[in-house]
């Protein structure tokens, strides 16, 4: 039904987000490319005025907006949610069966295709965190699949598969698990001080 069957997508900032990019592992590079809008809240005059021929999906940040919603659907555009998992919790396997299922609920009452988890602490590698960060995001990915059909589920990551800003994650089996990972390539402007670079943060 949904635009984009591939497994990358560029990436379109609205309001204050910054540029990434997403890939999958199953990635096939002959594949057209996805546009991804990560959605602070806006206006419909503003956002009736996207280009929803380009556009892919869109993660509304911060609210859902019903005629936002249906607008995309009717230009065959999905919307997905966006969550977080405190740290503190991963391992906690009860905590994180009823987050999924809250996600999951959540998305059936507005109408949603999928989700975002954009986790961004610090993991050590090979800790029982990052072991629980991959589980959630299979148990994220199981039952949206099971009660969605058609649903994506995509993994914020970090810009570097090594362990850049102590985000030591199994980057392999999340993503052979979600059906995006979003590399968040902002996160090099903290590294890169030149004053050509385009989205070096003042």
């Amino acid at each position: 039904m949904y635009r984009n069957k591939s497994r990358c997508f560029a990436f379109i900032a609205v309001g204050i987000f910054l540029a990434g990019v997403a890939v999958n592992a199953a990635a096939s590079r002959t594949q057209p490319w996805e546009t991804f809008a990560f959605v602070g809240k806006t206006p419909a005059l503003d956002w009736a005025q996207f280009d929803w021929k380009k556009l892919t999906t869109i993660c509304p940040v911060g609210y859902f907006d019903p005629d936002l919603i249906k607008h995309a659907h009717d230009n065959d555009v999905r919307v997905v949610s966006i969550g977080n998992v405190p740290k503190e919790k991963l391992t906690d396997k009860q905590y994180r069966a009823e987050w999924v299922q809250a996600r999951v609920k959540e998305a059936q009452q507005y109408g949603l295709n999928g989700t975002n988890l954009d986790f961004e602490d610090d993991l050590e590698e090979g800790s029982a965190e990052a072991k629980a960060l991959t589980a959630l995001v299979e148990e994220l990915a199981v039952r949206f699949h099971a009660d969605i059909p058609g649903s994506q589920v995509s993994v914020d990551v970090a810009w570097s598969p090594n362990c850049i800003d102590g985000r030591c994650f199994e980057y392999a089996k999340i993503g052979q698990v979600a059906d995006r990972l979003f590399s968040e390539l902002k996160d090099m402007a903290r590294r890169i001080s030149s004053p050509y670079n385009p989205i070096v943060l003042q």
